[in-house]
C-alpha cells in the first residue's frame, strides 16, 4: 500500500508536541531562504481542551414559541341578523398545559354585566382566567357597549398579559420591568443580550384564541376573533367563524353550507353549526361532547347539551352513510363505462 502524501511540510525540528503550532515555518529551497504560512490554524492555549465525547447535553428545556401546545378543541360562532341571535356551539375539553380534560367545563363566558357581550376561547385555561380577568377589570361598569370598545378592551387585556408574561418569564431574574429595558437595557446589558432578549419578547405567545360576539348600541350583531398575540380580526363579513385545532375542519364545512347565514329559522342554524362542530371530531384534540348556547338582544340565553342534541346528530351520522340512488349511479356508470373498442358508451 502507497504511503499517504503528505497534505504539508512537516514543522520544523525545534516544535515538539503538546506545543502550539507556529503561525509560520521555515522550508528550504533551493538558493534562497523561504517562510511559507502554515495551512493550520493556531491552537488555542488560553483555555482547557473539552473532551466533548463525555459532554451532556441537557435533558429539559423551555418550549419554543412555535411549539406551543396546541389548543384542544374547537370553538363556532355565528350571528343571525335576522332573528338578531348569537349561537354559539363548542366542545367541553378543558386543556391545561400539555394534557387534556374531557366533559370539563363550558367555553363560552358572558363579558358584560348586561350579557350582550359574549367569548369562546381556544387554549391553555390558567392562561385563558388571566386574560378574561384583565377584560373584566376593563368592562366593569359598561353596560350597552359599541364593538369598537369591546376590541379596544381585548386588545389592551392582551398587551397586557405580554407584558406580565415578558417581567416574569425574561426580567425577574434582573429585577426590572419592561419600560426599564426598553429605555435602559442597551445600555445596561450590551446589544448582544439586548437583542436575544428583544427576540424572545417579540416571539411570546399566550396560547389563547379568543372568539368574541355581541350587539352594538343598535342591536346589530357583531363577531371577531383575537389571536393568541392579541391581533383582533373582524368577521362581520361571513357573520361566523371558528377557532381551536378543530376549526379548519368546521370552518371549511360551513363555506360549503353557508344558506343558513340567512335562514330565519333558529332550528337549522343550530343543527348547521353542529354539523360542523361533529365533522371537526374527525380531529383527535376535540371533544366529544357538544354544548351550543344562544344569546338575543336582551341578554337572555339558551343552552342545549349533548341528551338535547341526540337526534341532530343521528341524523348527521344517517346522511353520511346514506346510499347514492340507483338513478345517479347508472348515470355515473354510462359515463365512465368503455367498450371493447375502446369507445365510450
Amino acid at each position: 500500500m502507497p504511503p499517504r502524501p503528505q497534505l504539508h511540510p512537516p514543522f520544523p525540528p525545534s516544535w515538539k508536541p503538546g506545543e502550539p503550532r507556529p503561525l509560520s515555518y521555515p522550508r528550504q529551497s533551493p538558493g534562497r531562504r523561504t517562510i511559507e504560512p502554515t495551512p493550520l490554524p493556531p491552537s488555542r492555549t488560553d483555555r482547557p481542551s473539552r473532551k466533548r465525547q463525555f459532554q451532556k447535553r441537557p435533558m429539559t428545556k423551555e418550549p419554543r414559541p412555535d411549539r406551543l401546545p396546541r389548543s384542544m378543541t374547537v370553538c363556532i360562532a355565528a350571528v343571525s341578523i335576522p332573528l338578531t341571535q348569537i349561537i354559539t356551539v363548542s366542545d367541553t375539553k378543558l386543556a391545561i398545559g400539555y394534557s387534556s380534560i374531557k366533559d370539563a367545563t363550558t367555553k363560552a363566558r358572558f363579558l358584560t354585566k348586561d350579557c350582550r357581550w359574549v367569548c369562546m376561547y381556544a387554549g391553555i385555561a390558567p392562561a385563558f382566567e388571566s386574560i378574561y380577568d384583565r377584560l373584566g377589570d376593563i368592562l366593569h361598569g359598561h353596560d350597552n357597549v359599541s364593538s369598537t370598545f369591546v376590541k379596544a378592551a381585548v386588545e389592551t387585556a392582551y398587551r397586557d398579559e405580554l407584558r406580565h408574561m415578558a417581567e416574569i418569564r425574561l426580567f425577574s431574574p434582573f429585577a426590572i420591568d419592561l419600560p426599564t429595558f426598553e429605555q435602559k437595557g442597551f445600555s445596561q446589558f450590551g446589544s448582544k443580550v439586548f437583542n436575544v432578549l428583544h427576540k424572545q419578547i417579540i416571539a411570546l405567545n399566550t396560547g389563547v384564541d379568543l372568539l368574541v360576539c355581541g350587539f352594538e348600541r343598535n342591536d346589530y350583531p357583531r363577531i371577531f376573533s383575537a389571536s393568541g398575540r392579541g391581533e383582533v380580526f373582524d368577521c362581520a363579513t361571513l357573520g361566523f367563524d371558528a377557532i381551536g385545532t378543530g376549526a379548519g375542519l368546521a370552518v371549511d364545512w360551513l363555506n360549503g353550507n353557508d344558506e343558513f347565514r340567512r335562514c330565519s329559522d333558529i332550528g337549522e342554524i343550530i343543527y348547521r353549526l353542529c354539523e360542523a362542530k361533529f365533522t371537526a371530531e374527525s380531529n383527535p384534540d376535540v371533544g366529544d361532547s357538544t354544548f351550543v348556547c344562544s344569546v338575543d338582544i336582551n341578554g337572555t340565553s339558551t343552552q342545549l347539551d349533548d341528551r338535547a342534541l341526540e337526534d341532530a346528530r343521528r341524523l348527521w351520522k344517517r346522511r353520511r352513510t346514506a346510499g347514492v340512488p340507483e338513478r345517479i349511479l347508472a348515470g355515473l356508470r354510462g359515463g365512465a363505462s368503455f367498450d371493447k373498442n375502446g369507445d365510450a358508451l
